[in-house]
C-alpha cells in the first residue's frame, strides 16, 4: 500500500499546498506549533537533518491527483510559513517572519529585522538565483561583510530550502475506512497516552467530514461568542466535551466503547456505519442539548455562570451528563424541562464539581451516569452514583475548610440562593461574571497574627464587585460591616453579632460563619432534592 517517494522538495510541497493539491483534512487538529518549533525545523532543514516522513492519502477525481495530510500537518504548514511568511488555516491566518544571519548562520523569529546582518528567509528562498546577487550587495553595504562571503551564505541558504527532499508515504485512494482509520490511529496515537475524544473525533471525521466541520464550527462559535442563543457570551469548551456528548447520543449512552485505543476506534467505525443516515439528526440533538445545558448554568435564577472563564466552573465534564439528560429525557419527546428538574440538575452539578466526580477514570464515571439516564433515572439517581463514590453528600463543618475553588463554588451557590448583592450597589446581584473575592477580615489586619490558611479560608471571604473590594480592601470589618443593612449581611451569611467582627475574635468568626454557610448549602441541596 503506497511507498516512499523521495522527490518531493519543500518548494513542490508548498506550491501544491497553495494550489489545493495538498490539503489538511478536517479531522486533523489545529496548527499549534510555536514560533520556536518552526524556527527549530528551519534550522534542521538548513543543517540537512532528517525531519521525518510525511504521510498523505490520495483523493479527488480521476486524472487529478490530490492529497490529504494524514501525518505531518505541523511540519508542512511550518514549511509554508518559512516560504510564504504566513499560512491560511481553517481557524485563521498565522504569520511569522523568520530571519537568517549571514555571519553566524543563526535563525530567529522577529516582527522587525534584528540587524544589518539579517535577511528574511522567505525573501531569499523565493528569489531567483540572479536576485541573490542584488540581496547580497545590499546586505554587504549595510553590514560591512564582504559581498562574496554574503553571496555564498545566501546561495547555501537557497539551495538548502529549495533542494531539500521530504520523504512522503502515500496511501492510495482505494484504501477503505478500516485501513485509513487504523493507519491514522497507529501513526498518531500508538505508544502515547491519548484521550478517547482524539480517537472519536478522528474516526467521526473520516466517516463524515461534514459533521466534523459542523462540530468544529460550533466549537469556534462557542469560543468566540457568536452564537445568538448565548447572547454573545463566550464558552471556550474543551473540544472533548462536544465530541463526547455527540458520542453519547450516537451510542445511546456511552462515551467509552472499548478500553483499548485501537478497539475503541474499531467499535466506533462499526457504530458510524450502522447509524450513517442518522448522523445529521444526532448532531442537531447534540448541539441543542449542549446549548440547553450551558443555558441552564447561565440562568440568572440559578447559578448565573456565564462563561468557561468563570472561577465557578471548575470542571466541564458534568455538561456531558446534563446535555444527555436534557436531550434524551425532554428534547427527544418534545417536552419542557420543569423548574424542579432544573434545580435538581444544578444541585447535582454542584456536588459533582465539589467532589470531583470526573477527576479520575472520567469515561468510566461518565458511562455510569449515562447508564442511569438510559434506564430513565433522574437527578436523584445521579446523586446516588455520587453517594456510592464518596459516601455522605451532606456538607459538614469538618470537611468544609480551606480556600480552594471547590469550597468557593459552594459558597457562591449559597450566596446566589440568598440573592446576595454587592455591598455598595444593592441593585447588583453577585453572579459568575462580576464576583470578586473579598476578604472580610483583610490580610493586612489579620495576616501577621493568623496563618495564611486561616486568612484565606472560605469562611473569611465573600463576593462583591471589584470596585467595592478595592474600596474596602484594608478596612476593619468592625468599621464597615456595621454600616451595612442587616438584610445584606444575612444574604452574605455574615454573623450578626458585632462582637465577632474584631480581629481578636477572628477564629470564632470563622467557625460561626462556616456554620451559617454549611447550613445554607445543605438547605439549598435539600430544596433541590439531592440530600435529606
Amino acid at each position: 500500500m503506497g511507498g516512499i517517494i523521495p522527490e518531493f522538495t519543500i518548494r513542490q510541497l508548498v506550491d501544491d499546498f497553495n494550489n489545493d493539491i495538498i490539503s489538511i483534512p478536517v479531522f486533523q487538529r489545529e496548527f499549534v506549533w510555536s514560533d520556536y518549533q518552526i524556527v527549530t525545523l528551519a534550522e534542521s532543514i538548513y543543517k540537512g537533518y532528517p525531519i521525518g516522513i510525511v504521510i498523505f492519502y490520495e483523493w479527488g477525481e480521476e486524472g487529478r491527483k490530490q492529497y490529504k495530510v494524514l501525518d505531518g500537518q505541523q511540519r508542512l504548514l511550518s514549511m509554508v510559513i518559512m516560504r510564504e511568511g504566513e499560512v491560511e488555516t481553517e481557524t485563521g491566518k498565522r504569520s511569522l517572519t523568520i530571519w537568517f544571519n549571514v555571519r553566524t548562520e543563526e535563525f530567529k523569529a522577529s516582527t522587525y529585522r534584528p540587524g544589518s546582518e539579517w535577511v528574511r528567509l522567505s525573501e531569499v528562498i523565493k528569489s531567483e538565483p540572479e536576485k541573490l546577487v542584488e540581496i547580497a550587495s545590499r546586505v554587504s553595504q549595510e553590514s560591512g561583510i564582504e559581498v562574496n562571503r554574503v553571496l555564498a551564505k545566501l546561495n547555501r541558504l537557497w539551495m538548502k530550502f529549495n533542494d531539500y527532499k521530504v520523504q512522503v508515504f502515500t496511501i492510495p485512494q482505494d484504501a477503505d475506512l478500516d485501513a485509513l482509520g487504523e493507519i491514522f490511529v497507529r501513526v498518531n496515537f500508538a505508544g502515547t497516552r491519548v484521550r478517547s475524544a482524539d480517537i472519536n473525533y478522528t474516526m467521526l471525521a473520516i466517516a463524515d467530514e461534514n459533521i466534523a466541520r459542523l462540530m468544529r464550527s460550533f466549537y469556534h462559535e462557542l469560543a468566540n461568542g457568536t452564537l445568538p442563543e448565548l447572547q454573545g457570551y463566550e464558552w471556550d469548551l474543551d473540544y472533548s466535551v462536544i465530541v463526547r456528548t455527540f458520542l453519547t447520543f450516537l451510542s445511546e449512552g456511552r462515551v467509552r466503547l472499548e478500553s483499548m485505543v485501537l478497539r475503541q476506534a474499531e467499535a466506533l467505525k462499526r457504530l458510524l456505519r450502522e447509524r450513517a443516515s442518522k448522523l445529521p439528526e444526532i448532531w442537531e440533538l447534540t448541539r441543542n442539548s449542549l446549548l440547553e445545558a450551558i443555558k441552564l448554568l447561565m440562568d440568572d435564577s440559578l447559578l448565573a455562570i456565564k462563561s468557561t472563564s468563570s472561577r465557578f466552573l471548575i470542571t466541564q465534564a458534568p455538561l456531558i451528563v446534563m446535555a444527555y439528560y436534557i436531550g434524551r429525557k425532554y428534547f427527544v419527546e418534545g417536552k419542557e424541562i420543569p423548574d424542579s428538574e432544573k434545580l435538581g440538575l444544578m444541585g447535582w452539578f454542584l456536588l459533582a464539581s465539589y467532589y470531583r466526580r470526573f477527576s479520575g477514570a472520567p469515561d468510566t464515571r461518565l458511562n455510569e451516569d449515562l447508564r442511569v439516564i438510559v434506564k430513565r433515572g433522574d437527578y436523584k439517581d445521579l446523586a446516588g452514583n455520587l453517594r456510592r463514590q464518596v459516601g455522605e453528600l451532606r456538607i459538614t463543618m469538618e470537611t468544609y475548610r480551606g480556600g480552594g475553588a471547590d469550597k468557593q463554588l459552594l459558597l457562591y451557590a449559597a450566596l446566589r440562593s440568598q440573592r446576595a448583592t454587592d455591598f455598595d450597589d444593592r441593585s447588583v446581584l453577585i453572579n459568575g461574571t462580576n464576583a470578586s473575592v473579598h476578604h472580610i477580615f483583610p490580610v493586612n489586619i489579620v495576616g501577621g497574627r493568623y496563618s495564611r490558611g486561616k486568612v484565606n479560608d472560605v469562611a473569611n471571604i465573600t463576593f462583591v464587585l471589584s470596585s467595592t473590594n478595592e474600596r474596602l480592601g484594608r478596612q476593619r470589618p468592625a468599621n464597615y460591616l456595621r454600616r451595612l443593612p442587616s438584610e445584606v449581611l444575612k444574604a452574605h451569611l455574615i454573623p450578626m453579632g458585632e462582637s465577632l467582627w474584631h480581629e481578636e475574635k477572628f477564629e470564632d468568626f470563622l467557625e460561626e460563619r462556616r456554620r451559617l454557610i454549611v447550613e445554607c448549602i445543605n438547605d439549598h441541596l435539600r430544596r433541590a432534592g439531592i440530600v435529606k
